[in-house]
């Protein structure tokens, strides 16, 4: 709410049940400016990032450069918060994940999952080009992050994708079969 008065609008906080945003944002002349959905971290914004709900979703898709996310990192530390203010999330987004709650929902079930080959000690591919070793997962429901060290002992951290994160064995397996053929 204080971002907002800094800023000169006029916040005004929706009931607890609201669907889709927190608080309305009014510039001074009583035009309503923003629809403002809010995210608190009690730390720093995370690799693991936050969540929108689906009517929360769905009233960014329809407000468009009216809805903005707030991300707030230490949330519960006045002096220490800090706002990331995102103008129509929805329309920036460029990927979808689902949780592992699909599984209850989806239609057919394959064989063993990403899990049963990526281990401590795996050898990766990241983004089709850079080689490392996996040195730890930490998993956070659906999420997997990746601590990796590269062939030239840099280290890093990378949330686990199919897109981005290849495991050298599954790409050996696969040229395999195709030579099968």
């Amino acid at each position: 709410m204080q971002f907002e008065v800094e800023r000169g609008r006029q916040p005004k906080e929706m009931p607890y049940e609201n669907e889709g945003y927190d608080i309305e944002s009014y510039l001074p002349n009583g035009h309503l400016d923003r629809f403002i959905e809010v995210k608190g971290s009690s730390g720093t914004w995370a690799d693991f990032g936050v969540a929108l709900s689906r009517s929360q979703f769905r009233k960014a898709s329809m407000e468009g450069n009216s809805f903005w996310l707030y991300v707030v990192e230490f949330a519960m530390e006045p002096n220490r918060s800090r706002v990331y203010a995102i103008q129509s999330p929805a329309e920036s987004v460029d990927e979808y994940w689902f949780d592992g709650g699909w599984r209850d929902v989806a239609k057919e079930r394959g064989t063993p999952s990403i899990e049963a080959a990526l281990k401590i000690g795996s050898t990766i591919i990241l983004d089709g080009a850079r080689i490392a070793a996996v040195k730890d997962i930490l998993k956070r429901g659906a999420l997997m992050l990746l601590d990796i060290q590269f062939e030239d002992n840099s280290s890093g951290h990378v949330v686990y994708s199919p897109r981005r994160v290849r495991v050298l064995q599954e790409l050996q397996e696969e040229e395999t079969a195709e030579t099968t053929q």
